[in-house]
């Protein structure tokens, strides 16, 4: 009976062992959990911006500076839009803006953003890339936005499409 006892004892406390040996193992000293690799150290940096994207972005910045206009790139719809206040399924809103992003954003001086450039490539031709654009558009002109689709700037006609929007002051 006591070596049924000792038998049980020893078998708990090597549980308890490799209970507490499996506890450390997976929190550090500030109880949180350990991650196997350093996630700090698996990235490398990319150029921001495509060479079409580049190419654009000088032409463009280029009319802006001349119009007093401020030329924004790749901002994230989440920081144009949200959710109504009292919209139906909140989360499902913003779950289907937070990972998209447009091209260009111009602000008039008060940093107003008025118009979005989506700088289109072949890529802009696969039906989900269709798809997402029309969503996103449909979205930014529900919200007040002027949505210009390019392949190539056209400084001239890019500028009258600016004009167009914003008051030229000389």
């Amino acid at each position: 009976m006591i070596e049924e006892i000792i038998k049980y004892l020893l078998i708990f406390g090597a549980f308890c062992i490799l209970i507490a040996f499996l506890n450390s193992r997976l929190k550090n000293k500030d109880n949180k959990p350990n991650d196997k690799f350093d996630y700090t150290k698996g990235y490398k940096s990319k150029w921001l911006f495509s060479n079409h994207e580049k190419e654009a972005f000088h032409k463009i910045k280029a009319i802006t500076d001349s119009m007093e206009l401020y030329l924004f790139a790749k901002v994230r719809l989440f920081d144009l839009l949200e959710p109504k206040e009292n919209i139906e399924n909140k989360l499902g809103h913003q779950g289907k803006i937070q990972a998209k992003h447009v091209d260009f954003v111009i602000c008039d001086k008060e940093l107003v953003a008025k118009v979005i450039i989506e700088l289109d490539d072949d890529s802009h031709n696969a039906k989900e890339r269709i798809e997402r654009d029309n969503f996103v558009d449909a979205v930014l002109l529900n919200c007040g936005y002027k949505v210009l689709h390019i392949r190539d700037v056209q400084p001239e006609s890019l500028k009258m499409q600016l004009e167009s929007v914003f008051t030229v002051t000389a």
